[in-house]
C-alpha cells in the first residue's frame, strides 16, 4: 500500500514536471512570436491530448491576432494616404482663390466690398493653413515627409528664431528671459523642420501664456542639449498624455482659430530627426523641452 502510494506521488511530480516544462516552452514561444511578429505555429513534445487541444486553440488565436494586426495597418496607412490626398487636393483651390482675390482688390471696389473680401481672405487663408497642417502632420504620419539633415549650429538658429518674435514676445509677456548659449555646438538635423519645432513652441507660447516667458539651453552631458521653454500665465490645466496628440485641442485652441496641430506637429517632427519634446506643467506654468544629440 506504502509502495502504491509513493508510486502515485513519484508519478504525479514526474507529469508535473513535465506539464511545467511544457508550460514554459508555451510562454517563451508565445513570448517570441508577439515580440518578433512572427507567425510560427506553437509546438510542444508531449502528445497529451488535453494539451494538444490547448495548443491547437493558441495557434488559431494567434493567427486572428496577427491577421487583425494587419487589418489594422492596411487600414492606418490608407487613412494616411486618404488624409494625404484630401490636403493635396485642397491646396491648390485654395491657393488659386487666394490668387483671384488679390487680382479682384486690385481692381475699383467700394470700401464696403473691400472690407468683405479682405474678410474673406482672412477665412480663406485661416483654412490654408489648417489644410498646410494636416498635409504636414499625414507626411509626418507615413515617413514620407522629405528631410535634408545636416550639420548645424542649434544657437545660432534659435537666436535667428527669437529675432523675428522678439517683439512679439516683448509686446504680449509681461517679462521675458532669453539665456542662450553661444558656443559652437554642433547637431544633425534638418533646419526647416528645426525651425518649424522652434516657431510652433513660440506660438504656442503667444497663444496660452500671459505673465512670463524663457528660453534656454543648457548642456546636461556632453552629448546632448536641452532647449526649455517656459511660458507662465496658462488660464487651464492641459492633459499631458495627450498634449501631443493630434486630436487634442483645448478651448484657445478653438477660440482662435487654430488648428491646434502645432505641437503634434512640433513633436512629430523632432522624433523624425532622433530628437526628444517633453511637456511639464506647475500650476500655471508650462515648461517644453526639447532635447537633441550636440558635438
Amino acid at each position: 500500500m506504502i509502495l502504491f502510494i509513493i508510486g502515485l506521488l513519484i508519478g504525479g511530480i514526474l507529469v508535473y514536471i513535465i506539464l511545467s516544462h511544457e508550460i514554459r516552452g508555451l510562454a517563451k514561444q508565445i513570448n517570441v512570436s508577439r515580440n518578433f511578429k512572427t507567425l510560427s505555429p506553437i509546438q510542444i513534445m508531449d502528445n497529451e491530448p488535453s494539451l494538444n487541444n490547448l495548443v491547437y486553440e493558441l495557434n488559431n488565436l494567434l493567427s486572428e491576432y496577427y491577421d487583425l494586426i494587419q487589418y489594422n495597418d492596411r487600414m492606418l496607412q490608407q487613412l494616411q494616404q486618404m488624409t494625404t490626398s484630401i490636403a493635396h487636393d485642397f491646396r491648390t483651390p485654395l491657393t488659386s482663390m487666394l490668387g483671384y482675390i488679390q487680382i479682384v482688390q486690385d481692381s475699383n471696389l467700394s470700401d464696403k466690398d473691400k472690407e468683405r473680401l479682405s474678410l474673406v481672405e482672412k477665412r480663406i487663408k485661416v483654412l490654408n493653413n489648417h489644410v498646410e497642417d494636416f498635409y504636414m502632420l499625414s507626411q509626418l504620419s507615413s515617413d514620407e515627409f522629405p528631410l535634408s539633415i545636416e550639420p548645424q549650429n542649434p544657437n545660432r538658429i534659435l537666436q535667428e528664431n527669437l529675432a523675428l518674435y522678439y517683439d512679439s514676445l516683448n509686446q504680449h509677456f509681461e517679462s521675458i528671459e532669453i539665456n542662450i548659449g553661444d558656443d559652437a555646438i554642433t547637431g544633425d538635423f534638418d533646419v526647416a523642420a528645426f525651425n518649424r519645432i522652434i516657431s510652433n513652441l513660440i506660438k504656442n507660447a503667444l497663444n496660452h501664456g500671459s505673465q512670463y516667458f524663457s528660453i534656454s539651453t543648457i548642456r546636461t552631458s556632453e552629448r546632448t542639449l536641452n532647449i526649455s521653454f517656459v511660458n507662465k500665465g496658462a488660464s487651464e490645466s492641459l492633459d499631458l498624455n495627450r498634449i501631443f496628440d493630434r486630436t487634442y485641442r483645448n478651448s484657445k485652441d478653438r477660440s482662435n482659430a487654430s488648428s491646434g496641430l502645432g505641437l503634434s506637429i512640433a513633436y512629430e517632427l523632432a522624433k523624425s530627426m532622433d530628437m526628444a519634446l517633453s511637456a511639464h506643467q506647475s500650476n500655471d506654468e508650462i515648461t517644453f523641452t526639447l532635447t537633441l544629440y550636440v558635438r
